[in-house]
């Protein structure tokens, strides 16, 4: 049965929404049963007998964030608090760019940006044609996930329309970045440089080299 792009009604299945998020059964099941648990707000109906897990596109979104931050060493519960600033928050960029809450910056690549010592995250937007504003934005020691990655490869997933938004990213942006790796500035800019240099279709100066 294809999915509705609604984001907060509880319909996706748990084998689908583990599939979108990258993660299996067990982990699912493992974050439930946690006190309290890793989501919440995700429902439950009974099936030929069976009781299943019915997550809405919200949770999914949730659950791909936490997944993502937990493969870079972040703490499940820690993780999950962030990935509510993506899903439960609408926030408004410095220039008047405004989102909904789960929802991407129509225009500009949207980051999540926390410090391991934070409970709390931010929800940023980084113009695409200005690689160097991410690095301003986020400061030191910092963990950034780039969102539209995410957001995405879970709706391609689940067969739902990609949102309308920056899609230029490079598949490896969805990794999660310390900023106190010596390599972060250079894969940062390097990534959104290539994303600038492919939306205008322009050759970079190496490819020119090379050429």
């Amino acid at each position: 049965m294809p999915y509705l792009n609604i984001l907060d009604l509880p319909q996706i299945s748990s084998s689908d929404a583990c599939r979108a998020a990258g993660i299996d059964s067990a982990t699912l099941k493992n974050w439930l049963s946690r006190k309290p648990p890793i989501l919440s707000e995700v429902d439950r109906e009974t099936r030929g007998g069976r009781s299943i897990f019915l997550l809405s596109l919200a949770r999914v979104f949730e659950l791909a964030i936490v997944a993502e931050l937990v493969r870079g060493r972040i703490q499940p519960q820690q993780a999950a608090a962030w990935a509510t600033r993506f899903t439960r928050f609408g926030g408004v960029a410095s220039k008047g760019e405004a989102r909904h809450p789960g929802h991407l910056f129509p225009r500009s690549h949207t980051y999540l940006v926390a410090t391991p010592d934070s409970d709390q995250a931010k929800v940023i937007a980084v113009d695409p044609s200005d690689p160097i504003a991410l690095l301003g934005a986020i400061g030191t020691h910092a963990h950034v996930l780039a969102l539209n990655t995410v957001v995405l490869r879970v709706r391609g997933a689940l067969d739902l329309p990609a949102a309308p938004a920056v899609k230029d990213l490079r598949p490896d942006e969805g990794a999660v970045w310390a900023g106190d790796d010596p390599d972060f500035m250079v894969r940062a800019i390097a990534n959104m440089e290539a994303a600038r240099v492919a939306a205008e279709g322009q050759e970079t100066p190496a490819s020119r080299q090379d050429a």
